[in-house]
């Protein structure tokens, strides 16, 4: 097995509790200008869409998908 280096971009960004699209146009912002210096994959911090303490969290929280990729049966 070879292991193929990649950069990755480590994504800090102020989270505006309570606006979503503000976030989330701030966050697609933020990957570009990531891709823009060569990185191949962005990590972005979580509940970066309403915060975490926020009350709208509680109310417009979306799920979070599952996709099994191991090829296991669960």
């Amino acid at each position: 097995m070879s292991i193929t280096p990649f950069k990755l971009a480590l994504i800090q960004m102020h989270v505006e509790g309570g606006d979503k699209k503000r976030n989330l146009n701030h966050a697609v912002e933020l990957i570009a200008e990531a891709a823009a210096n060569g990185a191949q994959v962005a990590l972005l911090p979580e509940c970066l869409d309403l915060g975490w303490t926020h009350p709208s969290s509680l109310t417009e929280a979306e799920p979070i998908l599952y996709v099994d990729i191991s090829g296991k049966n669960h």
